[in-house]
């Protein structure tokens, strides 16, 4: 007897999806921009959607290359170098992935009149002189 899985999904169609943002956003001049290209062989892009895309499947290399479903035109060396690249500033590329998306899907969903504000939400590292009785008293300081 075979069961369906209860969040059952096309592959196919997340992957679709994948691509597609990846066209719509510039992805791939969005990496050259920060030094993500490779000199030869596998399109840096087709190893990001893949990753992308694993994501949103809920696969990984390991499983796929133990299971011998992995099919990709690349090894795990390639992958991994690709991914651990000092070269690459992905700092500044999700920054301008972020704003990418920001400027033409999220922007026109507000009114024109009101502000653009960005919220950066960092951890709140308190300076070496704060005691822990002082935090604990003014939680309030680290929200």
């Amino acid at each position: 007897m075979s069961s369906i899985p209860q969040n059952h999904f096309d592959e196919n169609d997340l992957i679709d999806c994948v691509q597609r943002f990846f066209s719509k956003h510039h992805v791939g001049k969005l990496l050259a921009k920060c030094n993500g290209m490779k000199e030869k062989g596998v399109s840096p892009v087709s190893l990001l959607r893949y990753k992308l895309s694993n994501i949103f499947i809920g696969r990984s290399m390991y499983m796929q290359q133990r299971t011998g479903s992995f099919k990709e035109q690349f090894s795990k060396n390639t992958f991994y170098r690709f991914l651990n690249s000092t070269k690459t500033n992905w700092l500044r590329f999700t920054s301008l992935l972020a704003a990418d998306i920001v400027n033409n899907d999220i922007r026109d969903l507000t009114n024109q009149e009101r502000k653009n504000v960005c919220v950066l939400r960092l951890p709140f590292i308190p300076p070496a002189s704060f005691s822990t009785s002082f935090l604990n008293r003014n939680k309030s300081v680290m929200h």
